[in-house]
């Protein structure tokens, strides 16, 4: 018997023991998600894919259910693969992604970078494999610093590095037929041939293959041709394709012009032995190559054949112009047979390699920085760990360490081969690759070579500590792994993106990106591992109680998950009903309702982000409940890793938050409760930790073991948290905290019960609840309703006094039918363990109470008076028009919104019948659209709603300007000024009339136009760009430096500045921006992005604070028919919503009403005005554009909407823009 099931055994034998029951909820707001920036690579099936492209893949695809703010896909079939690492040994293999989704950015993202010259951007939550003296460790991307060593995998192979080779030449086949200009000659001895007569076009070969084209269709074909206007003479002859033994040759001829080829496909090298060959290679295709020899000059070889290069083109994607900043490595070679993979690498390094023996290197440079970021990442395939030196005019890949340098394939020339051999044969490690980040004093204290090494400030590699006497190995196994290399953070910074995404990896949790491993919980599930639920290797990584699907795939518990386990304390076995409740406010319902289900609360507060709102709610919705609360504050090594406070600081802030939790706490309770409820910590009812980290703390922990919070500091700081976990595990202190301080269902029941049950107190119902008496009257409260594929509709909740077993009849209050208990269970997350009966005291799920919804109270006895009703604190303020898009499917929706109503009493339904028109009232926007989803998908009925978001834009009043704004090295300044775009062209831009967001094709009619809209002539001339509704123009005169700086003056126009604004962070919309001067450092290494691109966007805020800022809101039109008589009302209601009436118009008796209201406004309406007109209106909106906010408003929304996004309440002013 497993130790899950054994454990499961234990805790059906203990349903009966009430004084060892403890019911109990957690409670926490939520966290963010954790993701990649859309340009993030992640290494699927052999290819580096863009996160984006990723899950646009299956963007078409049917979104996972309850995807709430997510937009998540199953891609379980779809075979996608990824790297991934096993933190234990170090070793790597390969895991399945199984979801991929997709959400709106909340907050900036950490951009990292590696000394290796390796980037990604990722959300602050987002976790890296961390190396240090204990091994691999997890930390979050807000908590990284400069000098931190992530894990990184050194070789990524294939699944089967030995691929068929057929897959290569279908590939390139299939290629070949999407281009209409290519023509097929097939062999005359094919059996394909007798089908066709003459030249064949791509659709033609996908007809011959049955739909699609084979590697033996590809050795069929004799010739390919291109033909086309202007293809005539030499350039029109066809070619043939390269056979098996000759791809080899063809692959390294393909790495030469990448080197030294130009956008004609022609090479130029000095080189004749290996100009020659290259033209034989040709040759060998072509027939036409010819080599030109200059006087002074180095020769060129010309393929002479169109069709040649139209093969480059199509097949690989080499480029046609400016071939030395467009080349990139051909997506096919990631994939390719690795034979293949090596030719390539050694033509391109035979034309653009060098063995430089004083960098003790073999380097590669490239105008083209992504050519040599894919390279860096194409080597892993070979297990060679190179770094990129990203340099504005000349980026440098180099190889070196003697790991590396064994494993690049051989310069074809003989003199360059030598020099590679003999600097093999002199390397040793790689400073930046192959060094481990441990310290010598405690692996090898008694070797004398660590005592020289130490003096010296040098790390030792995996073959140094091997070769070391007395060498203690046991607590960096993981880091001697051939699998891994560790490299530095290099640099670290905040950078802002709209959408990110991330890739479910069950697990492991972590996969590949960029050259790294990244990692994707959490107190619940390391409270069930530590009562043998599951095991301990898998708690917060499994995410046991986060069972639904879109749960485990987003990292958020939405709906209250409940599990029974057992914990022994003092050498007593203890049943544990813990429900993990949402931390979301949309979805505070759930949290209300289990209240009625739990008798006491773990209160989860994050150590650096302190007490929230949301943290309040839940002590109040406790309280009122009677639940006693416990606290547990989460996260603690945050203090010391990300704010970097002292022990004594750390213990002021817990203190902090301790007395905040209290102070809450005892302004809610009764005096009778007041002392003995109160926080302690002294008394143990307060502790610290990590649940990440699966360990935790109290005083009267640290008394016994005598731990101090120095101790806590130190581990922190060295990032030695397994250790600790060991010390002070977090499942053992917590639940010893639950039952010692958290009451039983025999003392709960006492104080809980005459506050939710009204009834007669000394009835023998009433005497059966307070006593908890399994042979009394069944008294049931169900507080969630868990919609079943295969059971139905499961009722949950807790059971007060008496009974269930199964088979027996029960009343669902107020329901004129008894109903049958068709089966009693125990709930463990996904799982329900059926039992035969359950007593009082206990968390229970009954299937077959088909009247019940979450609130009802059920009985054996008809007559029972109801639990109290539960009250939520927090009403619906969301509110979207919902309508079936067919009218036949009206009555299914009606029936459908009941259910709806009836599983989730958060959710409010009023239909209009006169109008046809259903209006559904949530907690929140992502409340809805879980509901709104399970409508459409679940149900199976097309439906059109209203969208609940208010979007809001920024904009400036006046002029404003110039304003400087300084590079970070105060070597460059820009000035900027700032006005309102001219209103005809914003019009004529939102009419699609001038485009944005792309390259000025037509500079002389782009302004020609501009000036017929009332631009200025000379600011029209020399517009830039235009982004959305506002415009960058260049109105400098002789500024020496900026052609070459305007690009990334761009670049933070459109990613910086428009995009996020200084008021809100919203959008900007209907701004011109002109760069009035600028003065720029002659030296473009002091010009680079980090340096012109804050600068920019601050001058622009800059003069957007002296130009008058102002918050723009969405306007719609509202008409409304109604009576005459009930004119005034509608008009009342209108003006009450900062409506403006425009227009009142008479159509017999019944008068149209025409108005301008704020969106902002209109939540809510369609109640108000059924209400005021007994549901005698018909009514409609559209959209009206963007109006300002007014002034008395606009502080109101603009602190309400920063501190939504996390920011100061507060704008900044311009002076924080100058500074």
């Amino acid at each position: 018997m497993g130790r899950k099931e054994e454990n499961i055994k234990k805790a059906e034998a203990l349903v009966h023991r009430k004084d060892r029951i403890r019911n109990i909820g957690t409670a926490a707001h939520i966290d963010h998600g954790k993701c990649n920036a859309p340009e993030t690579r992640v290494w699927v099936n052999g290819q580096w894919i863009r996160a984006e492209d990723l899950w646009s893949r299956f963007a078409n695809r049917r979104p996972v259910p309850n995807s709430y703010d997510a937009d998540v896909r199953d891609v379980r079939e779809d075979s996608l693969w990824t790297r991934s690492l096993d933190l234990r040994s170090g070793n790597t293999g390969f895991a399945q992604i199984t979801h991929a989704w997709r959400l709106r950015a909340t907050e900036p993202l950490v951009a990292i970078e590696t000394r290796d010259g390796r980037r990604i951007r990722t959300t602050p939550e987002h976790r890296y494999v961390v190396a240090n003296q204990d091994g691999l460790v997890l930390r979050e991307a807000r908590a990284l610093s400069k000098g931190d060593f992530l894990a990184v995998p050194r070789r990524l192979p294939s699944r089967d590095d030995e691929r068929d080779w057929d897959d290569l030449e279908e590939a390139m086949l299939q290629r070949l037929t999407s281009d209409p200009r290519f023509q097929f000659h097939l062999s005359r001895t094919s059996g394909s041939a007798q089908q066709r007569a003459g030249p064949l076009r791509g659709e033609d070969l996908i007809t011959i293959g049955g739909g699609h084209v084979s590697s033996d269709l590809f050795r069929e074909i004799e010739a390919v041709s291109v033909r086309g206007p202007g293809i005539r003479g030499r350039a029109s002859r066809s070619i043939r394709l390269p056979n098996r033994g000759e791809l080899e040759g063809f692959f390294w001829l393909l790495g030469l012009m990448y080197g030294d080829g130009d956008g004609l496909a022609r090479i130029h090298m000095a080189d004749d032995e290996m100009i020659g060959r290259a033209r034989d290679v040709v040759n060998r295709l072509t027939s036409c190559a010819t080599i030109t020899r200059y006087p002074a000059r180095v020769a060129h070889l010309n393929p002479g054949s169109t069709a040649f290069m139209r093969l480059l083109q199509v097949v690989f994607g080499y480029p046609d112009r400016r071939k030395a900043r467009s080349i990139r490595v051909p997506d096919l070679l990631y994939t390719a047979p690795l034979p293949l993979a090596a030719a390539f690498v050694r033509g391109y390094f035979d034309a653009d390699g060098t063995v430089e023996r004083t960098r003790s290197a073999i380097t590669a440079t490239s105008v083209s920085e992504e050519f040599l970021d894919g390279l860096q990442l194409l080597l892993l395939r070979f297990g060679i760990r190179a770094i990129l030196r990203r340099q504005r005019a000349k980026n440098t890949l180099y190889v070196s360490g003697k790991r590396n340098l064994e494993r690049l394939p051989l310069f074809s020339d003989l003199d360059k081969a030598t020099l590679q051999r003999k600097l093999e044969g002199e390397a040793s490690t790689s400073y930046v690759i192959d060094l481990l980040p441990v310290d010598w004093r405690r692996l090898a204290p008694n070797d004398y070579k660590s005592r020289f090494y130490m003096a010296a400030g040098q790390r030792p590699s995996a073959r140094s500590l091997l070769t070391m006497a007395d060498v203690d190995l046991s607590t960096v196994d993981a880091l001697l792994s051939d699998d891994l290399s560790f490299v530095e953070v290099k640099d670290i910074r905040r950078s802002a993106a709209e959408w990110v995404y991330d890739f479910s990896v069950p697990g492991p949790q972590n996969f590949v990106a960029e050259g790294l491993f990244i990692h994707n919980t959490t107190l619940s599930d390391s409270l069930i591992a530590g009562a043998g639920m599951i095991s301990e290797e898998l708690a917060g990584q499994q995410l046991f109680m986060d069972y639904d699907e879109q749960e485990q795939a987003r990292g958020i518990t939405i709906n209250a998950a409940i599990a029974s386990m057992v914990h022994e304390f003092e050498g007593e076995q203890y049943l544990i009903n813990l429900i993990d409740t949402p931390g979301h406010v949309d979805f505070g319902g759930d949290v209300t309702r289990a209240m009625r289900a739990i008798d006491g609360v773990i209160i989860l507060v994050d150590s650096v982000e302190g007490v929230m709102p949301q943290t309040e709610t839940v002590i109040r919705q406790a309280l009122k409940e009677r639940v006693r609360p416990v606290l547990f504050i989460n996260k603690v090594d945050r203090l010391v890793n990300e704010l970097k406070i002292t022990p004594e600081q750390m213990q002021q802030r817990l203190t902090k938050i301790i007395t905040e939790v209290n102070a809450r706490i005892r302004k809610l309770l009764p005096d009778e409760l007041r002392e003995k409820w109160s926080l302690n910590v002294e008394s143990g009812n307060v502790a610290f930790g990590s649940a990440f980290h699966k360990w935790a703390i109290s005083v009267p922990f640290m008394k016994r073991t005598g731990i101090t919070f120095r101790d806590i500091y130190k581990h922190c700081n060295e990032g030695t948290m397994k250790e600790l976990a060991k010390k002070a595990p977090l499942h053992h202190i917590v639940l010893d905290m639950v039952i010692r301080h958290l009451p039983n269902p025999l003392e709960a029941q006492k104080i809980r019960i005459p506050i939710i049950w009204k009834g007669e107190p000394e009835s023998p119902l009433a005497k059966a609840m307070l006593s908890v008496d399994e042979n009394g009257p069944v008294a049931y409260m169900v507080t969630k309703i868990i919609v079943d594929p295969q059971a139905g509709e499961v009722a949950a909740g807790r059971l007060f006094s008496g009974k269930v077993r199964r088979g027996q009849e029960l009343w669902v209050i107020g329901m004129p039918k008894a109903q049958r208990a068709q089966t009693v269970a125990m709930i463990v997350g996904p799982d329900r363990i059926p039992v035969e009966e359950i007593d009082a005291g206990n968390v229970v799920a009954v299937v077959g109470l088909k009247d019940a919804v979450a609130g009802s109270t059920v009985s054996d006895d008809r007559e029972m008076q109801p639990f109290e009703k539960i009250v939520h604190y927090s009403d619906p303020v969301v509110t979207v028009a919902i309508e079936a898009k067919s009218t036949q499917d009206l009555p299914k929706l009606v029936e459908v919104l009941r259910l709806i109503a009836k599983a989730d009493p958060s959710i409010q339904v009023e239909i209009n019948q006169e109008t046809g028109e259903h209006l559904m009232s949530g907690m929140g926007e992502l409340h809805l659209e879980i509901t709104i989803y399970r409508i459409q998908h679940d149900y199976k009925i097309p439906v059109v709603t209203s969208t609940p978001i208010v979007v809001y834009r920024e904009g400036v009043a006046g002029k404003g300007g110039p304003f400087e704004g300084k590079s970070p090295n105060k070597h460059n300044r820009f000035y900027f000024a700032v006005e309102p775009l001219e209103p005809a062209v914003v019009q004529a831009i939102r009419a699609g009339e001038i485009p944005s967001g792309q390259r000025i094709k037509d500079p002389k009619g782009l302004a020609k136009k501009l000036e017929e809209l009332g631009m200025p002539r000379e600011e029209a001339k020399n517009i830039v760009w235009i982004q959305d509704t506002n415009v960058l123009v260049d109105a400098t005169k002789g500024v020496q430096y900026l052609h070459e700086t305007m690009e990334l003056i761009r670049q933070s126009f459109i990613e910086e500045a428009t995009r996020k604004g200084p008021l809100s962070g919203e959008k900007l919309m209907g701004v011109k921006v002109l760069l009035d001067d600028a003065k720029l450092h002659e030296d473009s290494v002091h010009r680079g992005p980090a340096q012109v691109i804050p600068a920019t966007w601050r001058a622009i805020y800059g003069a957007m604070c002296q130009a008058g800022r102002i918050l723009l809101e969405p306007i719609q039109k509202v008409f409304v028919n109604v009576p005459q008589d009930l004119m005034g009302s509608v008009i009342g209601d209108l003006q009450g919503r900062r409506g403006v009436i425009e227009d009142i118009g008479q159509e017999g008796d019944h008068v149209i009403v025409n108005a301008k209201v704020p969106v902002a406004e209109m939540f809510g309406f369609a109640t108000a005005i059924r209400s005021a007109t007994q549901g005698r209106a018909l009514w409609s909106t559209e959209n009206s554009g963007f109006e300002p906010v007014p002034d008395s408003l606009q502080p109101e929304v603009v602190r309400a909407i920063r501190t939504r996004k996390g920011l100061p309440p507060e704008p900044y002013d311009e002076a924080y823009y100058a500074s």
